[in-house]
């Protein structure tokens, strides 16, 4: 299975859990999204905002910036990526 096909996956099995699922403008058009208004956001329910980027280095640089410090996380199938991830995160938010 493709990374694209688990990632689609992913969503389809928080779709299944009714967890409400709000994308950037890339994630909205990919996979059908509510565009998210703001990834300050706290939901405080069965929600959460997807973004894709081109890079680990963008995903460090979104959660510095938007992270909420406890349930931040990416997915990725490079050993590399994943260890620079938790190495540049804060530990109570890193997530893979």
């Amino acid at each position: 299975m493709r990374f694209t096909d688990r990632c689609v996956l992913r969503c389809l099995m928080c779709w299944q859990a009714q967890v409400v699922l709000y994308g950037c403008e890339v994630a909205s058009d990919l996979y059908h999204l509510p565009r998210v208004q703001d990834f300050h956001t706290e939901y405080s329910a069965l929600a959460m905002s997807v973004r894709i980027v081109d890079d680990v280095g963008q995903a460090i640089d979104h959660v510095h910036q938007y992270g909420s410090s406890h349930t931040d996380c990416i997915v990725t199938e490079d050993a590399a990526t994943a260890s620079r991830w938790l190495q540049q995160v804060p530990f109570g938010s890193s997530r893979l």
